[in-house]
């Protein structure tokens, strides 16, 4: 009964600190950043180009092949034409670039216009295919194929508008933590045209559209404030003040 008496005051500090402390990690509301990105070409002939779309109003930027012009070209008879374009998509707002924030779950969801991930037979002897990778995310590399994320009953994708399933980002492929603003994730795009007849053929470049929203569940991780602070140094100058009169007692 006695010993029981003698350690209940420390048993008190130790509780008062857990209270203070051990509620520091807190569950958030999910929450959604979203971009949706202009109109744009996949180049062929040879050409390559980036497209950066900005979340927070940034105007957007085309670098090399202009994505948001057009394109007239012509496929030699018996040949084939290639392009590629990078698409980087740069998400801001909270809780990016918070580091009392720790994003725990991220799930990307696109809705893609006109991206011909299965072949699209433009003549008998003509035909395009087209291919979306994401290549990065926050800074860590990636190969996300989005052909893997079609939901099972599409069919042809060229001229529609098709819904991805969800894409999860976070905690894998990408571990749970603290991410800069902005959080850049990057698309890599080709285009491929066969022409397998006799004669020359010139297309028309037709615009792609990607709309994309970044879902995330946060848990927040607080800086203790300094009155806490002193509260936590005052706590353990009484644990260590306790255990010395407890030594001094026994002796």
């Amino acid at each position: 009964m006695t010993a029981h008496r003698i350690a209940s005051p420390l048993i008190c500090i130790l509780v008062a600190l857990s209270a203070i402390f051990g509620a520091t990690r807190l569950e958030a509301a999910p929450i959604s950043l979203s971009i949706n990105a202009p109109n744009f070409l996949i180049p062929i002939g040879g050409q390559s180009g980036v497209l950066d779309v900005y979340a927070n109003g940034t105007a957007v930027a085309s670098g090399g092949f202009n994505a948001l012009g057009s394109q007239t070209y012509t496929v030699a008879a018996n040949s084939t034409s290639s392009g590629e374009l990078l698409l980087n998509f740069h998400f801001s707002g909270f809780p990016l670039g918070d580091p009392n924030y720790e994003i725990t779950q991220a799930i990307l969801r696109l809705a893609v216009y006109d991206l011909d991930f299965q072949t699209d037979t433009i003549t008998s002897r003509v035909t395009l295919k087209e291919t979306a990778t994401i290549t990065s995310g926050g800074g860590n590399p990636l190969a996300i194929n989005l052909k893997n994320y079609l939901p099972t009953t599409t069919t042809p994708t060229d001229d529609r508008l098709v819904t991805l399933n969800p894409i999860p980002l976070i905690p894998a492929p990408l571990p749970a933590g603290y991410f800069d603003d902005p959080f850049v994730l990057s698309i890599r795009m080709t285009a491929q045209v066969w022409n397998t007849g006799y004669q020359a053929v010139t297309l028309v470049n037709t615009p792609e559209k990607i709309i994309s929203t970044l879902k995330m569940d946060v848990t927040t991780e607080r800086v203790p404030e300094p009155s806490s602070m002193l509260l936590f140094g005052a706590g353990l100058a009484m644990v260590g003040a306790y255990r010395s009169r407890r030594r001094l007692g026994s002796a």
